[in-house]
């Protein structure tokens, strides 16, 4: 058996045992056996925050926070609704700070960018246009999701599109 590799079965031959070579992203410490996951740059995910009426009208304001554990670069937003009717809409902002929780417009990320937002009777809005926004996203950045505006609205998803720098 070589050094650093796994031993197990990913085959149904019982009583067999198979070297498991690692993909990326993966390594053993040959000394102590230990397996670790690298936090790979590139890696697309999403943050973000769900808001709900209670049965009426979401309501303006923060409506949750996120401290960022690795860097990321902001490349796109989706907003969600749960139906699509007239006269709804939802506008929301992201503050940010790097030294505690963010607790002013001033600090909105989005600077003179197009908000995240959900337009009259649709249920469904997105866009990779981040023009104007602040996109990089430090280790340890504060983040605040807030609902700037919002009508007939009773449950709304936002999703922040990142990847990992």
């Amino acid at each position: 058996m070589n050094t650093g590799k796994l031993v197990g079965r990913y085959s149904n031959n019982a009583g067999v045992m198979q070297e498991i070579a690692l993909g990326s992203g993966l390594s053993l410490n040959t000394s102590t056996g230990e397996l670790s996951v690298s936090a790979s740059a590139g890696i697309v995910q999403t943050i973000g925050v769900t808001v709900d009426g209670s049965g009426g009208t979401v309501t303006q304001g923060i409506k949750g926070y996120l401290k960022m554990p690795y860097g990321a670069t902001i490349t796109g937003w989706t907003v969600i609704a749960s139906t699509a009717t007239a006269g709804q809409n939802i506008t929301f902002d992201i503050w940010r700070s790097t030294t505690g929780i963010p607790t002013t417009a001033g600090q909105s990320l989005v600077g003179g960018g197009t908000k995240p937002n959900l337009p009259n009777n649709q249920q469904l809005n997105n866009s990779a246009n981040v023009t104007g926004w602040s996109t990089a996203l430090a280790t340890g950045d504060y983040l605040a999701f807030r609902v700037d505006s919002a009508q007939i609205v009773s449950y709304a998803v936002l999703e922040i599109y990142i990847t990992r720098t």
